[in-house]
This record gives C-alpha cells, sequence and structure tokens, in this order.
C-alpha cells in the first residue's frame, strides 16, 4: 500500500515538472497566489515587512513620559486577580506587583473547588492589603462570570483584570495602566507569549504562532489604531468603558465581543507589546484542536452573528471596517474558498493540485521563516526565542490541520444557528451579579 502511494506520488511530480517546465514564472505564480491568498500568508508576511520598513525608515515614538505623568497623577486603580489556586495566585501577584503602584486595590475572585483562598490570603486580608470574594459556581465554573464579579467590586477608575495561572514581566502594570493617559483609550491588550514553549511539539508550534500571528498582527495594526481584540489572560479597561459595555457576556468569545463593543461606543484598544505575559499551554494536540474549535465558532457568533453591523462604514469608523471585513475576509470566506479550490483542483487534476498544494507549503514556510525573523529581531526575549525556528517545517502542516478544524467548526455554528449554546456557561452567568 505504502509502496503504490509512494510510486504515485513520485510519477505525479514528474508529470508535473514535464508539464510545468515550459510556463513562465508570472504564469506559475498566477497558479500560487489563490492559494496563498487564502491561506492566510497576507497576514503572515505583509505585516511584518511594513513593521521592519517602519523601523528602518522611521523612530517609533515613546510614550514612557505620558506615561509617567498620568502615573504621577495616582488615577485609583482596580486590580482584579481571577483565581483558583492559592500557590498560583501567590505567583501571580509576586511577578504582577514587582512594580509598586500606591493607588491600588487588589480583589482576588475565588472560584475555586474549595473556596480556600480566603484562608491563605488571611494575613493581607487582615491588614487591609486585598480583598477576597468568594464564587460558588453553578455546576461549571465560569470565568466569565466570575470577571463580571470581580469587576462590581472594584472602585478603581481602572480595571486590570489578571489571569492567576500567568506570570508577568516587571513593567506590566506600568504599560497597561500609563496607557490610559490618551482619554480615547477604552482597553489595553497585553503581549501574551508562552512560558512552555519547549515543553513539547505541540507548545513549540503554539509559541511560534503566538510570535507570528498575534504578536505581529497587533503591532502591525497598532499603527494604524485598528486594535479589535484584548485578550483576557491580561487586560485593562476604563471602567466607563467596560460598565457600558455591560461587562463580559457569556458565550464563545467574551473578550472578542466586549472588545468590539467598546470600539462602537468610539474608544480605541491599545496593544502594549512590551507588557509581556506568559502562560502555559495546553501540551496535548487533542486538548489543542477542541480549543481552537471553539474559538472558530466563536468567530462567526461574534462577526457575523453580533457585529456584523461594523461593515456599515458609512455609520462606524473605516477602521472599523476594516477590522471586521479582513476577519470576514481571511478567517471565514478564505477558509471555505480555500476547501471549495482544493476539492475543484484535486477532481479536475490530482497532479495539478499536488504540484501546487505542496509549492504553495514551501512558499509558506520560508514567509512565516521571514515573520519570525523580523518577530525576533523586535522581541525582548530574542536570545531565548530562537527555537521557536525548529517549528517552522511543521507549521505549513499544522495551519493546514487548522484550517479544516476551522472549516467544520463554522459549518457547525452556522447549522446551529439559534439553538442553545452547547457550552452552558450561561448557567453559571445567571448567578453573577449584574451591572
Amino acid at each position: 500500500m505504502l509502496d503504490a502511494i509512494y510510486i504515485w506520488f513520485k510519477d505525479s511530480l514528474n508529470d508535473a515538472y514535464i508539464q510545468f517546465e515550459g510556463l513562465n514564472w508570472v504564469y506559475w505564480l498566477s497558479l500560487l497566489i489563490p492559494f496563498l491568498w487564502f491561506a492566510d500568508l497576507p497576514r503572515y508576511l505583509f505585516p511584518s515587512l511594513v513593521l521592519l520598513i517602519k523601523d528602518l525608515l522611521f523612530k517609533g515614538r515613546d510614550d514612557s513620559r505620558e506615561k509617567e505623568l498620568f502615573l504621577a497623577d495616582g488615577p485609583p486603580v482596580s486590580i482584579c486577580i481571577i483565581a483558583d489556586n492559592a500557590q498560583r495566585a501567590k505567583q501571580c501577584m509576586r511577578t504582577l506587583f514587582e512594580y509598586d503602584y500606591p493607588n491600588k486595590e487588589i480583589i482576588i475572585l475565588d472560584y475555586s473547588k474549595n473556596l480556600d483562598l480566603a484562608a491563605a490570603f488571611n494575613d493581607e486580608i487582615e491588614n487591609g492589603e486585598i480583598k477576597v470574594v468568594e464564587y460558588t459556581p453553578h455546576k461549571e465554573a465560569s470565568k466569565v462570570a466570575a470577571t463580571n464579579l470581580a469587576g462590581y467590586f472594584a472602585t478603581g477608575k481602572i480595571i486590570v483584570f489578571a489571569d492567576a495561572n500567568a506570570t508577568y514581566d516587571r513593567l506590566c502594570l506600568f504599560h497597561m495602566i500609563g496607557a490610559f493617559h490618551d482619554q480615547k483609550v477604552g482597553a489595553v491588550a497585553a503581549n501574551v507569549k508562552l512560558a512552555n514553549g519547549t515543553d513539547n511539539l505541540t507548545t513549540l508550534i503554539q509559541g511560534a504562532e503566538y510570535l507570528i500571528s498575534i504578536n505581529m498582527w497587533n503591532r502591525f495594526l497598532s499603527l494604524f489604531k485598528m486594535n479589535y481584540l484584548a485578550s483576557g489572560t491580561l487586560v485593562a479597561y476604563r471602567k466607563v468603558a467596560f460598565e457600558g459595555a455591560g461587562g463580559l457576556s457569556p458565550g464563545l468569545a467574551p473578550d472578542a465581543d466586549v472588545s468590539l463593543k467598546i470600539k462602537r461606543a468610539g474608544y480605541i484598544i491599545k496593544y502594549e507589546p512590551v507588557a509581556v505575559a506568559l502562560v502555559n499551554e495546553t501540551q496535548s494536540l487533542g486538548e489543542l484542536l477542541t480549543q481552537r474549535m471553539w474559538w472558530d465558532r466563536g468567530i462567526i457568533r461574534t462577526y457575523i452573528n453580533q457585529h456584523f453591523g461594523l461593515l456599515q462604514f458609512w455609520i462606524f469608523h473605516w477602521r472599523n471596517f476594516f477590522e471586521a471585513a479582513q476577519e470576514l475576509l481571511f478567517s471565514i470566506i478564505g477558509t471555505f474558498a480555500f476547501a471549495a479550490l482544493s476539492i475543484y483542483l484535486l477532481w479536475v487534476d490530482a497532479q495539478f493540485f499536488l504540484v501546487l498544494y505542496l509549492s504553495s507549503m514551501v512558499i509558506f514556510m520560508l514567509a512565516s521563516g521571514i515573520a519570525l525573523l523580523i518577530s525576533q529581531i523586535k522581541s525582548e526575549r530574542r536570545r531565548t526565542e530562537w527555537f521557536y525556528f525548529f517549528a517552522l517545517p511543521l507549521l505549513p502542516i499544522y495551519k493546514e490541520v487548522l484550517r479544516w478544524i476551522r472549516m467544520y467548526a463554522m459549518c457547525r455554528e452556522l447549522l446551529s444557528e439559534g439553538k442553545k449554546d452547547p457550552r452552558p456557561v450561561d448557567m453559571s452567568w445567571s448567578y453573577a451579579r449584574k451591572w
């Protein structure tokens, strides 16, 4: 069986080489463009090249002075740590508060199974240093409900939500809080990276993906003030903006939903690449694919069902239109177009498809290498992140698997329109205090 597959594969490549040998490079490139476009290549390579050219030609603006002046006024800040484990909560606090900001209140939302965090922080509670809010979830613990409950008790004008399962760079709070010197900023997003990137191949690929498709893409959007997502690992909100959005809503992408609500209210979302949060992602490939399936279902629910109106550029700002349009183009239309093109070419000429497919994967790998190199140049951890280059040969295969997972997830979401959400977050949501 394997020998037959090998012979067919070898003969296909030989026939394809003879068939396309006489074609000029312009025609060959025109055949590859649909594959490369639908495979998200523009979102990988183009932003990185723009950032590199910008750094070579222009000096970046440093707003540290504005942040210092803003923090000198001492705006009240509520720092909410969502925790289910006392040891991780203490480790989170130890890294987060290396920058000592005086005018703050610390709220720990305990949604652990045994509600034992109050005992672990007994001395701090007696000294008035922190508050511990106990939250008893109904059947299934929901961070959405826990986050909203912590926000209810927050009294600061700025609310910072931090995941206790992450650790943070020393000046995280300085940059996250200081970014609100701009009155147009409604939310601030941190730069999320992996702490366990070398554990196995699954985390290695995720770490490379975070650097390219999240960090570099957010840096690119920052050039035009078009960031549209503040991740829930470490995020800061202007309280009036968070309250105006109604807090987090239950669903598959609550952080994306509240971010877009804040954008629609006229605020901007700022990305702080120097505010680094380190998280431990799953080492299981099965868990990773399941996670991405829910994320992709959340894209349909958020951008189609809830915020499709952002495409009305005559009502909302053109930046909002661009954000929604590119998400629809690459994540939804491109996914189905790539699948349709692949199936059509397989039906018409399998050998032709094979050559185009393998060529596009090689080009995608090289483009990812360029993007990763540029991200390393801009990274504060370039000496410890070089090992992500070992993930490059696997990235095209990984992205191909995720593309079909995305299509499956979106089909499920589109076909289940109007049915009950299969993830029962609404049960715990009903037990949280509302705004």
